[in-house]
């Protein structure tokens, strides 16, 4: 007798689950976003410095654990990135909806937590530029160091006394790499 496969759609992951934890949807199966204290800091700390380099255009929203849908060839697939950028002339009416994110963000960044998989990051920078991303950034705190891979294929690597600009995507965004990591 074959076994019936439980396959999960993307609206549970706007759902409150009952443990309190957050998923991503992979191919249909629900996978719990292990993060990290330090990483969640890190990732508050990346949003603010980007609402900083929009306040005064308001140009976009930067939003962190928002799951988008973007990845229509891989079927019931959503994903979490833990900080995202979207131009307002990206989304429908330029403004956030209750709807699913069906559209790609200009910028993606995942921090890195002790327990994620090389492999599952390679997936989602794949995923992402696949998708449309114009940037990708890989923040590891331990290094101190942001790895940024762009639409074009270009990869550059960050380190702590680095300057990681936006130019193309948020022409006011300039900060010293340093800055996204917590100070003794």
């Amino acid at each position: 007798m074959a076994v019936a496969e439980i396959t999960h759609t993307f609206d549970e992951l706007f759902k409150e689950h009952p443990d309190g934890k957050l998923y991503e949807l992979v191919r249909g199966e629900l996978v719990e976003k292990e993060v990290a204290h330090l990483a969640v800091w890190v990732a508050t700390e990346i949003c603010f410095r980007i609402r900083l380099a929009i306040d005064a255009t308001r140009e976009g929203f930067v939003q962190a654990e928002l799951p988008i849908k973007c990845f229509p060839w891989l079927g019931e697939h959503g994903r979490r990135p833990d900080v995202c950028y979207f131009k307002k002339s990206t989304l429908p009416d330029g403004i956030p909806t209750n709807d699913a994110v069906t559209v790609a963000p200009e910028l993606c960044v995942e921090v890195m937590s002790p327990n994620d998989d090389a492999l599952q990051i390679e997936y989602k920078i794949d995923e992402y530029l696949r998708a449309g991303v114009q940037q990708v950034w890989i923040v590891v705190p331990e290094t101190k160091s942001v790895r940024v891979f762009h639409q074009n294929g270009k990869l550059e690597q960050f380190r702590e006394n680095d300057t990681l600009t936006l130019t193309g995507i948020i022409d006011t965004f300039s900060v010293r790499v340093g800055e996204f990591f917590p100070q003794k």
